[in-house]
């Protein structure tokens, strides 16, 4: 597996901004797309839509979204110079638990059933003698 490209890293400089000049509108809006689908918080939008490769996976561009409104909720707490060392996903999350965050586990929840509701109007979609059957 390879690590987070140029792209990735100039993204996260690029949210660590908002933090450092306190632009607090941004960070907001950062917020509002938390337990949301893509689409639902377009405020988001002029932030995260310029990063977003036009050839990128529904995954990678949900991946930018959730990661902005994550940053956004703890302020860039948490986010490592790269010469502190890496972390992976598990272990962020465990950081993040251990801080006190009540709310991880129902975010991971969410992120569950928004994949699930994805799938069905995807596949009923293609389904139609199936539609009723699957709430």
């Amino acid at each position: 597996m390879n690590g987070p490209t140029e792209h990735v890293h100039r993204f996260a400089a690029y949210l660590q901004r908002f933090v450092e000049v306190d632009n607090r509108a941004a960070l907001a809006a950062l917020r509002r797309g938390l337990g949301k689908t893509l689409g639902e918080a377009p405020e988001m939008f002029p932030y995260i839509v310029p990063w977003i490769r036009t050839e990128a996976s529904w995954r990678v561009e949900e991946s930018y979204y959730l990661v902005a409104s994550l940053f956004a909720m703890h302020g860039g707490e948490g986010f490592l110079p790269a010469h502190e060392g890496r972390r992976n996903l598990g272990a962020s999350v465990a950081l993040v638990k251990r801080a006190g965050s009540e709310s991880i586990e129902a975010r991971f929840v969410a992120m569950g059933v928004i994949r699930v509701r994805r799938l069905r109007r995807v596949h009923l979609g293609r389904c139609p003698h199936a539609r009723g059957v699957i709430p």
